[in-house]
This record gives C-alpha cells, structure tokens and sequence, in this order.
C-alpha cells in the first residue's frame, strides 16, 4: 500500500472518529442531564426492614441512572452520528465531518489486503502444543510427588523440551523413511492426542498423593478428593473417539482435534494444578458469612431438607451443595469447607471462566495465551481479584461456576438452532437458577436475545412465527423444563418449600440488602473501578451491535452469545447498585466472559487496522502479532511477571502436601491455628452443658451461626437458619411460635465477635418482632466470653437450670444492660436503638386510637456538677431536689483528679455531672439540694459559694428518706452552684457540644413497658424531623431514635423492640427534636403481638 492511500485511510479515519466522539459526548451530556432529573423516591410499603427503611433510601435510585446511561447515552449518540451529516450541511464549521464521495473506494483499498494467515502454520507452533501437554504431566507429577524447589524450573523445562521435540524427531524420522505422505505429517498431533489421555489420569494421582502432616498427632492425613471412576469413564470416551478419528486418516482432523483437545482439556487440566491449594492451619472464621454454607451443609448431613425444612440466603450451591461436598470429602468441619474451596471449586470457577472464554475465542491462539496467563495468575492482576479468589467469605465466588459455563450452551444454541441445542440449553438455565437464584436474570436475558435473533432474521425472509424460530423452541423447551424442575422437586417433597423461599428471599431480597455508596468508608469504601466495568462493556456491546446493524455486517453466533451474556450481566448488576459494597466483585466475575471477549474483539480490530502493514504471505494472523505485543503490555502493569510466575512454580510441590501445626482441639473447628477462640469454643460448650444441659436449646439472636448452629449444634428449629433471615413480620411470626412451642432455655442476645448489627441497623429494629418477645419472655442472666445471654424468665437456679448456674445480674446491672442496648464496651461508646424512618413505610404499623400521651415543653436545663465519695463496687445514687420535690436520681460516674484528696477517700470515680430539663419558670437555683445516698438516708452535700435548702426527708422512687446530718470530720462531697440555662426560641442547650434542640416532656403511664409502639400524628403534615426518647439522664445511651419525613401524618417506632425501652428507671421521659412539634399529638399503643 502507498503512502497516498495512507493518507487518505488516516484521513477518513480521522473524520470518523471525530464524529462518533462528539456523538458520545452528546450522548454523555444527555444521559448526565437525565440522570440529575431523575427523581429519588422513598421505599415503598413493606415490613423487610432494612437500611433503605430507616434511612428513607431510594433502593432503586443508581439502578435507574445505570438504565439512563444504558440506554439514553447509546441512544442519543447514535441520533447525534445520523444527524451531524445534515447539520454539516448547513452549519459551515461541521463540513469537515461531512462523508467524500471516494470514502467507499477508500475502504475497498483498505480491505484488499486479508487478514487471512497462510494455509500451513509454522512447525513451532505443533513443538509449542506437545509441551503444554508435557508441561502439563510434569506439573501433576511435580505436584503429587514433591521435589526440592532448586530443581522444578529444570524438570519442567527440560521435560518440557523432550516432551515436545521427541513426537517432533519422531514424525521427522517416519518421514524420512516413508516419505511425506499425509499419515506421516500427523504423527505429531497424534502423538500428543495420545499423551493427552494421561491428563485426567494425571489428576487423579494429583489427588491421590494430595496429604496434610498433623503435627499434634505425628501422621499425614491423605486427602484424596477425586475418585478413580470419574477419570476413567470420560479418559475411555476419549479413547475411543480418538482411534475413530486416527482410522479415518484425516491429516486436517487430527491437527484440529489436537488443538481442540490442548485448548479444552490440557490447558484446563494445567489451570486447575495451578490454581488448586490445600489449606494448612486455618484462621478468621466469619461467624455469620462461613455459618451460611456451614449451616446448611449441617442441617442436609442431619437429614433436612433444603427449602423445606431450611432456607438460605446465598443459594443452594454455595449454602449447600459445596459444603456438603466438603464435608463428605474432608470431614465436616470449618478447615474441611475451607478445603473444599481451595482444592476444589475456586480452582473449578478459574477453569469454567477460561472454558468459557476458550470457547468464544478458541480460534485466537495467541489472546487464548494471554487469557490462560490472567487466569494462571490471578493473585497480580484483575485488580484485588485475588481476595475474591482466595474465597472472600461475604461472595460466595463457588457460586458463578454455573454461570461461568452458560456461555457454552448459550454459543452452541445460536450455533446449531437446533431442538436439541434448545433443550440442553433451558436445562442448563433452569438449573443455574435452582443452585443460584440470580441467575434468573441470564434466563431472561436469553430469552430477549432469542427474540432479537429472530427479528434480526426476519429481515433475510426466516418468520419468527415459524418452527424454526428460536423464540418458540428456546420457550417450548423452557415450559418442558419448568415441569421437569417441578416434578423432580415435587418428588423430592420441597416444592412448596421452594416456591415459599423463592416469595420470601429472592422476590424482596433487594430491599433489606439496599445500601447506598460507600455507606460504611471508614471501613470499606466502594471500589469504584470496578463498579464502572459492567456499564462500560454494556455499552461497548450495545455499540457494537449498532455498528454492525449499520454496516449489514453479520452477526455472529460468538456476538450473540455474548449479547446475552451481557444482558445477563446488566439485568444482574441490579443487586451491584443496591449494594455496591465488596459485593461489586461479583459483577466482574459474571462479566468476566464479556470482559475478555470484547478486549479479543479489541484486538482484532486493532489487527484489522495494521493488516496493510503485515508481511504479505505471513503465516500469523494481524491479530495474533497484536496480542503477542498487547499481551505483555498488559500484563506487566499489573506485576511484575517473572517474579509472578517464579513464586508460583516454587510453590508447586507444597500446594497440595501442606502441614498442620494447630491440633483439632473442637473437631468441627478443625485445625485452627487461633487458639483464644478455640479455647472459647470449648469453654462455651462447657458453660451450657454444665449449667442447662445438653439438651436444653439455645437461640441466637446474635448471627451467630457459625459458633452456635454449628461449633455448638444448636440446630435452628424453623427453616430460618439465622436472625437475618427473619426480616419480615410474617417470618418473624414463624421464629416467634417456635420460640413459643420450643421455649429455649437461652437467648443469646449480642456477641463480640457476632452481627449485631449490619447496614447501620441493629437487630432489634431489623427483627423488631422477635426482639420485643425475647425482651418481654427473657432478662438478662450473664455476660460470658463476649457473649451476652438472657435466660428464659420463669428459669432460676435449681428451677429449670443447673443449681450451680450463674444467678441473674442484679436489677441495677440488668437495667444498665438493657438501657445500653447490652453495649459495655466503652463508657464513652454511643448506641441508639435507630428506628429512622422505618416505622412510616411498614404496614403492620398500628394506625389506630391508642393512650394518648400529654406532653410539657422544657423551659431550661439545670447543669450539675460535683462529686461526692464512692468507694463500693457500685456508684454511689445522688438524689437532686428542687422546691423540696426530687427532680433527677443518678449516680456517681466520673473520676475526679482534681480534688487533691486520696482516692482512698474519694474513691476512683466519685465525681458526677447532671443536665437536668426544667418544666416550670420560676426555678431559682437557690432551691436545688443535692444528697448522697448513704444506708437508705440522704446526706446533703455543701454548696460551693452559697447555701443549700435545708431538708429534714423527701420522697425518692415513692420511698420516704431522711435526710441526715454528716459525722464530725466525715467527708461528704460538694456541688458547684446550679447552672439554669433558659430555654430560647423554644431550644434549650444539649450537652457539651452547645447544640439547641426542641425538648418536651412525656408523662408516660407507670406501665408504659406494656406498650409496644410510641406513634405519632400530626394533622397539617409533618417537617422533616429527628426524634430521641430518653429519660431524664439526656444521655444518649439511653436513645431511641427515630424520623419523620417531610408531608407525612403518621410517624413512629416500635419502642419495645429496643433493650433501652425496659431499662429506663423513670416514667417521665423527653423527646427531643430537631424541629418544633407543632400540632404533634403523641400515642403509645399495644398490639398484642407479644404477651
């Protein structure tokens, strides 16, 4: 090609490429405009508690914007690109843009050089296929029988070499004896046809010799984990196809079958050797996340049924089916699933993505190279894809194998169209939509793209109404499969199961999970980069089919497929923007396949574009050149490659013999190397049997699972396996009669190490139904390794539990307890049982006429200060009097360094500070005493700078006190004077901080704990307001929280769902807000739920 023709191809392209660049960015502004107009609404009317109730979050706000960008961006760019030609016309700056009439004959010039490679292939590349197959037998052999590290690089390389060159020498040397007939040329391929045979073989002695050393027991433990009939059967299929093959004597063939079996089986094989590892001592079990699949592996080994007798959140093949499989191969315990998922099903995920990705591009060698690179080592490069690898407890990765396969049925029903394609491949839907629900969105996906191939064809003359429509086969198919699914789970006796789980998880699921960005950065922030991938290949994808609508050019059945896939993938990424925290790693890996498709796509394009410049005659594709240059390129930003591939090889022979130093103290444990919480583990299990026994039962309300349904078997008795299933009123009904009819000895009500609380909402308003009977039905019993338990009331001592058993905690320590929300970490740490804006948008909230609550607004706050001597194990109570009438009753709380005295005098927090809310107008700080509690009288502290009322009794919590003179030399304490801070514009000053809110004064009924809801109504509408309930103490501590939104009449909370509501230790209780009351009327109401 000439360099005229050059400048004409650079031009033209130039033109091109400017105006498809200002369509993207009209587009672009389009899609930003939509997106900024784009409403955000309040969630809707539902009981699934979650964080978009109390927050009053738009779950479905981000989902719309990726819709927006989705559609109006691709839409308005393509408008834009039709258009600008006309607009060029008439607007003189645009005539640059506009097409020359020799563009055509421009084109024509740059396609006349093919890209078509040369008939034969180099014998390199014949030499390069052998030793991957030899690679590949040397790995197995490395891995099962161990070597010392000095000496892998030099088996593998020079096995390699003989490996490869021997079938080579073999067919030069039949050559040259029987000349260069065709039979001779495939001596070669068959050769490596047949050492292929050893592939699967050579697993099977993987697992065979895979061992751990047990050092507490001086003995390796095999863990063979592939049984013999699994390899043979499938090794003698290909047996015999092959030998069919080699007598029919097709040179062609054989080399294709050689590059078939190399691509799919060998490299396969390889991927899996490298990837698989056995654990050694195993940590940092997630006691919630873990107890998913721990769970439910449990509940099946015990004989349950899934779905009928148990449900999960995550899907039957991860909850389940993987940790059944773990446990039956490497003992059911913890180190046992951790086992199964390195040794297995992660390295099986690796090798169904490259299948499917050999699949779509398995006629691009050199990109299959690059891609069996990225998956060989995945620990460098895909961004932080080796945390998800390494088997991130909160995905689940196990669970994309399925999808990662669906594109080979997917490719071969666009391919062949056939009615056996169609049935394989609503079989395969079906069943990835049973093992994972999400799924679902790739059958529908399917489906839509089903009915654009056909409406693709209808314009080449193919009806869509015809019998050879896939529309009508794929949905035939899909109706015989359906009723195939139904009877084999009718037959299994877990339909009906089925279909409640299906209305219960995934039909509502979106709506406990939704979160917004970033929600906790502190602890984990959005990563962004991989939140983009998904609408970026969206988008490219959808432009590709533009472009190859408007160029008439073919669409594959590879692009369709893809298609699909991406389809699947943008229905899917709904639950990414719900909840796009860790879980944004899970739309990368089900756009993994569309990933590398498009950046193969890529790179032929990028192919197509250098082909003028390619040798003529070149027996290499322009593409492959591409990627034998891109490729590295690529790879190496990500890490530095020779250092990658060198820790990878060395650590071939320890990967699957590893050691275990920590012995299996808890057996279900297994070799745990954290013994502080084996220790507990034991330790607990000690606690329950010796103090309830071993058949009394435990709830955990904690989330638990992990610790208690499996490591303590307390096995749930409903098909909720943990609290966090039990999200709406109707399933929290179910837990709460089996609570009824069970009656469990214990509840275990928060744990350090549990989920107490997750989104920002804690389990007392997300469970709000459960909590309120289990504070009702349960007290507080004792604080045990981080665990805080509640015992059932009508238990004791010698009364239902062990005689030696721990008593109760005190009525004072109980009250502490439940008015902290059982927090005792830090005096400092704050917990508010938050109800936000949940109870507006719940339907089992009671609207109706309850027992109206008068309210007083607070005209001031009295601040107190002093101390006073506390020298037992509890604080000492301080009663402060106004006008001789007792206001506040609190105790010492604070130390006191600046008292210059001992604190063997003072004791070490003697000091205590008070804000207490004034009702009346005249209060004068000249009537405030101040006693301390001392053998059931008063002792009057001394007021700095002034004199204290003198009183001879008082009436405290209804008990009549005297009040008594102190000692001679007896040290009392004192009180500064009385601070009253005067209510203005209706605030009064909050605390240190200085913030003026709006208090006012409820006078609840002395049985106010009775009631189950505060509700409040408001006739003209309310504002946009923060509410905290608590008592005299204005500490927040002691908060229930919750919001009302702008416009709405009825706002409110489930009070007695929260721990605080029956610790206060007064009836008179504030509510502050943030803005005024108004014609704000208050009500408690009982609902009966919860006797």
């Amino acid at each position: 090609m000439d360099t005229t023709n050059i400048g004409q191809i650079l031009a033209m392209a130039f033109r091109y490429a400017l105006r498809f660049l200002i369509s993207i960015v009209v587009g672009a502004a389009a899609a930003i405009t939509c997106s900024l107009l784009l409403p955000v609404f309040s969630p809707p009317q539902t009981d699934r508690m979650g964080y978009a109730l109390v927050y009053n979050f738009d779950p479905n706000h981000f989902w719309w914007v990726f819709v927006i960008w989705s559609t109006i961006l691709p839409a308005v760019a393509l408008g834009t690109y039709v258009l600008i030609p006309r607009l060029a016309r008439r607007v003189q700056f645009l005539s640059p843009l506009l097409p020359h009439e020799n563009d055509a004959q421009i084109l024509q010039i740059w396609r006349a050089t093919s890209d078509q490679a040369h008939a034969s292939t180099p014998p390199v590349f014949g030499i390069l296929r052998s030793a991957i197959v030899a690679l590949t037998l040397l790995v197995a052999f490395v891995v099962g029988h161990p070597v010392t590290s000095q000496h892998i690089w030099f088996i593998l390389v020079a096995g390699s070499l003989i490996g490869s060159l021997a079938p080579w020498a073999i067919e030069r040397i039949v050559v040259r004896l029987f000349g260069n007939h065709a039979s001779a040329r495939s001596i070669r391929s068959t050769l490596t046809i047949i050492a292929t045979w050893l592939s699967l073989p050579a697993l099977w002695y993987v697992s065979h010799k895979t061992a751990i050393f047990v050092a507490s027991e001086n003995t390796t433990r095999s863990l063979a984990w592939l049984p013999l009939f699994v390899v043979l059967i499938p090794t003698a299929a290909l047996i015999v196809f092959d030998i069919r093959r080699f007598f029919q004597k097709q040179p062609v063939a054989i080399a294709a079958l050689e590059r078939a079996r190399i691509i799919f089986l060998t490299v396969p094989v390889l991927l899996f050797l490298f990837t698989s590892h056995a654990p050694g001592d195993v940590n940092e079990l997630d006691v919630f996340h873990h107890g998913e699949s721990l769970t439910g592996a449990i509940r099946w080994q015990n004989g349950q049924l899934p779905w009928r007798d148990f449900f999960f959140n995550v899907g039957l093949l991860p909850a389940v089916i993987v940790p059944r499989i773990s446990f039956e191969l490497f003992g059911t315990s913890f180190w046992g699933l951790v086992a199964g998922t390195e040794l297995i099903f992660i390295p099986l995920l690796i090798v169904s993505l490259y299948l499917c990705s050999a699949v779509l591009a398995k006629k691009n060698v050199a990109f299959l190279i690059f891609v069996a690179l990225l998956f060989f080592f995945p620990q460098k490069f895909l961004w932080s894809f080796a945390d998800v690898l390494r088997g991130d407890a909160t995905l689940f990765i196990f669970r994309f194998i399925p999808l990662a396969l669906l594109g080979i049925p997917i490719l071969w029903f666009f391919t062949k169209r056939s009615w056996i394609s169609a049935l394989v491949l609503a079989a395969s839907l079906i069943t990835s939509t049973v093992l994972a629900s999400e799924m679902i969105v790739y059958l529908i996906a399917v489906g839509l793209v089903a009915v654009a191939v056909d409406l693709y064809d209808w314009r080449e003359g193919t009806k869509p109404w015809s019998l050879r429509s896939l529309t009508l086969r794929l949905a035939s198919c899909g109706v015989l499969g359906v009723i195939a699914a139904g009877i084999v789970l009718n037959r299994a006796h877990v339909l009906s199961g089925f279909i409640s789980w299906w209305q219960t998880f995934p039909a509502g699921w979106y709506l406990e999970t939704a979160v917004p960005l970033n929600v906790d950065p502190d602890n984990y922030r959005t990563p962004t980069a991989i939140l983009v991938v998904t609408p970026i290949l969206v988008l490219l994808v959808g432009f590709f089919l533009i472009w190859r609508f408007r160029t008439r050019k073919t669409v594959s059945s590879q692009d369709w497929t893809v298609v699909a896939l991406a389809l699947g993938g943008a229905l899917f990424f709904r639950k990414t923007t719900t909840r796009p925290d860790s879980h944004v790693y899970q739309s990368l890996i089900a756009m993994m396949p569309v990933l590398i498709y498009v950046v193969q796509r890529g790179g032929e394009l990028l192919g197509e574009l250098v082909q003028p410049f390619r040798s003529a005659g070149s027996r290499i594709r322009a593409s492959a050149w591409v990627w034998l240059f891109i490729g590295p390129i690529l790879l190496l930003p990500g890490a530095p490659l020779i250092t990658a591939i060198n820790q990878t090889v060395t650590s071939l022979p320890s990967r699957l013999h590893t050691r275990a130093n920590a012995p299996a103290t808890v057996p279900r444990l297994g070799y745990y190397a954290d013994t502080a919480y084996v220790n507990k583990v034991a330790a607990l299990r000690t606690f329950f049997k010796d103090n309830i026994g071993d058949k009394a039962r435990v709830y955990d309300f904690s989330n638990s699972s992990s610790l208690y349904n499996f490591l303590l078997n307390q096995i749930p008795t409903t098909q909720f396996s943990y609290a966090v299933q039990s999200a709406t009123a109707k399933s929290q009904a179910q837990v709460i009669d089996s609570m009824r009819q069970q009656r469990p000895e214990v509840v275990v009500y928060a744990s350090a190490g549990g989920l107490n609380e997750w989104d920002q909402v804690e389990n007392a308003v997300r469970h709000y139904d459960i909590s309120e009977y289990i504070l009702r039905n349960y007290s507080p019993w004792i604080e045990y390794l981080g665990e805080t338990m509640l015992i059932r009331n009508d238990l004791a001592p010698g009364e239902g539990i062990a005689l030696t058993a721990p008593a109760r905690v005190t009525a004072s320590e109980a009250q502490r307890m439940l008015r902290n929300s059982f927090d005792a970490s830090t005096a400092e740490s704050v917990v508010t049982c938050e109800w936000g804006h949940a109870g507006q948008f719940m339907p089992t909230r009671p609207d109706g006429a309850g027992t109206p609550i008068t309210r007083t607004e607070v005209t001031g706050v009295l601040t107190l200060h002093g101390w006073t001597p506390s020298l037992g194990k509890n604080p000492t109570t301080i009663v402060v009097s106004q006008n001789g009438t007792v206001i506040y009753v609190g105790t010492t709380t604070e130390p006191r360094s600046d008292l210059g005295i001992s604190s063997l005098v003072s004791g070490p927090k003697p000091g205590f500070q008070f804000e207490i809310p004034l009702t009346t107008q005249d209060a004068t700080d000249s009537k405030i005493a101040i006693f301390a509690v001392q053998d059931n009288a008063l002792l009057p502290l001394t007021r700095k700078f002034g004199k204290a009322p003198l009183l001879t009794s008082l009436t405290v919590n209804g008990v009549d006190m005297k009040v008594v003179s102190p000692a001679a030399g007896q040290v009392t304490g004192e009180f500064d004077p009385p601070k009253i801070i005067p209510s203005e514009n209706g605030k009064v000053v909050i605390g240190l901080s200085g913030e003026s809110k709006y208090l006012t004064l409820l006078n609840f009924p002395t049985n106010f704990r009775d009631y189950s809801w505060i509700v409040l109504h408001s006739q003209s509408g309310f504002s946009e307001n923060k509410y905290l309930l608590y008592d005299v103490s204005l500490d927040a501590k002691r908060a229930i929280a919750f919001d009302t939104a702008q416009g709405r009449h009825v706002g409110g909370a489930q009070v007695a769902s929260c721990p605080t509501w029956f610790g206060w230790e007064t009836q008179t209780i504030l509510l502050q807000s943030d803005a005024p009351l108004g014609d704000t009327s208050v009500a408690l109401v009982q609902t009966g739920k919860n006797p």
